[in-house]
């Protein structure tokens, strides 16, 4: 079956292609090819090598050792751009490895600011599977970190608030019957 494959390189320098001379059709190995490379890309930044092999309907959620994807490589290395073309392409945020880490678990415990943020914005959860990327960046020293984590997630909870109740807890109740009484709509 080997015999038969025509690999390609594209312009773009990453972009492997192999269909049977045949068909034209993909084969398994090209899909897989492309999915290795989708990942290596990501480690790398490479940004345009990531958007041409998402063109080619490459799997942004194809693990490869480790359980790692495309966005935990991209994450783990502080690959900003290339994480949010990926998301922007389909890539499961809250998506774990073999160790039950996340790409945000993963940037934050490398101290990668600036894919903490492009995670956070794009909704990544911050515990996945009873673990606290917040506590992972604080054991890996990055208490700057972990505590624009922790805010992050005091801001996503203050927002599901109805209006007016600053806190969850006491008082809470008692402003949502009153709301109720009053014909008010509260919303998430």
């Amino acid at each position: 079956m080997f015999k038969h494959l025509v690999q390609e390189w594209g312009a773009a320098g990453g972009d492997l292609r192999a269909t049977t001379p045949r068909t034209g059709r993909r084969t398994r190995a090209a899909t897989g090819q492309n999915e290795a490379a989708l990942r290596k890309a990501a480690w790398q930044g490479r940004t345009e090598d990531v958007r041409v092999l998402l063109a080619a309907e490459t799997n942004p959620d194809a693990a490869g050792s480790g359980g790692i994807t495309a966005l935990m490589s991209a994450a783990y290395d502080g690959h900003a751009v290339p994480a949010h073309v990926l998301l922007e392409g389909g890539a499961s945020i809250d998506a774990a490895n073999d160790d039950g880490d996340t790409a945000l678990m993963l940037a934050a415990g490398k101290g990668e600011e600036e894919c903490v943020r492009v995670l956070l914005a794009a909704g990544a959860g911050t515990s996945v599977g009873g673990k606290s990327a917040a506590s992972i960046a604080e054991i890996n020293g990055r208490s700057e970190l972990a505590a624009m984590i922790r805010l992050h997630e005091k801001q996503q909870r203050l927002s599901c608030l109805p209006r007016g109740v600053s806190s969850p807890g006491k008082g809470l109740v008692e402003t949502v019957e009153a709301g109720e009484e009053e014909g008010a709509v509260l919303a998430h």
